[in-house]
């Protein structure tokens, strides 16, 4: 299993929501077509700081294997239209850091249905539907 975890220094606030733009069109193609590819999400700051300004935002994608990425994920029209726009709009202030991981430790899931069954409401492990933008709980 691998990991990447960019964080993307979008130039601005607008130029952010146009690379968001694009993930969005990038996501539902990755999960309906990239079996190999167990996460794909985005993140945006909690809240200021000096350290990661509000516009920038952090990949977490998990794929089984390198080649899910390099080479299946990398090949959807969606993504060269991202790769594209990111160089000819000027969408990042610097290359994201494109490095893969692998995990030591830990968990990345729970038997979501032993959660919902051993746990309060408010305890819940709780899962973003990224296609209608609603939260369901576990």
């Amino acid at each position: 299993m691998y990991i990447i975890a960019p964080l993307s220094n979008c130039a601005s606030p607008p130029k952010r929501d146009r690379f968001l733009e694009y993930i969005s069109k990038i996501a539902p193609i990755t999960h309906t077509h990239e079996p190999k590819c167990h996460a794909y999400a985005w993140f945006r700051s909690a809240e200021d700081n000096d350290a990661v300004p509000h516009h920038w935002v952090r990949g977490f994608e998990v794929y089984e294997d390198i080649e899910a990425n390099t080479v299946t994920h990398r090949a959807s029209t969606e993504y060269k239209a991202f790769r594209a726009a990111v160089a000819e709009e000027g969408l990042l202030a610097r290359p994201s850091d494109l490095r893969y991981w692998r995990p030591l430790s830990g968990f990345l899931t729970r038997n979501i249905q032993e959660a919902a069954a051993s746990k309060t409401q408010s305890q819940t492990l709780r899962r973003r539907d990224p296609f209608c933008g609603s939260w369901k709980g576990s």
